[in-house]
């Protein structure tokens, strides 16, 4: 697996990771919502880690 790759999947479970805590923590928001926001905010940090990987490669 390259580096860009591991750093993607990396990026997108630390991301995850803390919406699932403060969804774990927070008993109002609806398991639908909070699955959307594991995904969304898992697929956001793996798309910022993408574009600065790339900048960073591009110096």
């Amino acid at each position: 697996m390259s580096s860009k790759t591991d750093g993607m999947l990396r990026a997108f479970f630390s991301g995850g990771s803390v919406i699932f805590l403060i969804w774990l923590v927070d008993d109002s928001i609806p398991e639908g919502v909070g699955s959307a926001m594991i995904l969304g905010v898992g697929s956001i940090s793996a798309a910022l880690y993408a574009i600065w990987a790339d900048r960073k490669n591009a110096e």
